[in-house]
């Protein structure tokens, strides 16, 4: 499980935090200052291509519900190396520290995107939604940012 905390000015998270007790992990992040994960920066991957690389997932069931899932496995999991599912606020701390090199989320909440919006962002990556709108909507897509226009495309979003 993990905490998420967020400080907005406007509708745009500025201060986040997330943390996960049970794997002794605090991520945080200040807007133009960077990501931290227990005091020492981290950044998002540098894989350019889907092929070879790590897609994670809210859940099989959140993908169906959106309609999504033959698209997500024949697009994107047909050429990723691996696919993972994860809950959402876990994916996308793999996302900004490097580990995995994208997340699709298909249901959150505002609660649950706003601090990992800003520690991905503030790792050098990208969060929108599935169509690759920037904001806070009830799905999420993070990324290295050098996937994410392909996981867009993938997804059948123009």
């Amino acid at each position: 499980y993990g905490g998420l905390l967020s400080f907005e000015e406007d509708g745009k998270p500025v201060v986040a935090a997330m943390v996960f007790p049970a794997l002794g992990l605090l991520v945080s992040a200040v807007l133009g200052a960077g990501s931290e994960c227990n005091g020492q920066p981290i950044r998002v991957s540098t894989r350019a291509m889907l092929s070879g690389s790590l897609i994670s997932c809210g859940s099989h069931k959140s993908m169906g519900a959106r309609g999504i899932s033959g698209t997500f496995e024949a697009n994107i999991a047909s050429q990723a190396m691996a696919t993972r599912t994860w809950g959402d606020a876990y994916g996308h701390l793999l996302v900004a520290c490097g580990r995995i090199d994208a997340m699709v989320d298909p249901v959150v909440e505002h609660y649950d995107i706003s601090a990992p919006w800003l520690i991905v962002h503030e790792a050098g990556g990208r969060s929108t939604n599935l169509h690759g709108e920037e904001g806070l909507w009830g799905e999420a897509l993070s990324s290295n940012g050098l996937l994410h226009s392909q996981i867009v495309a993938a997804l059948g979003a123009p």
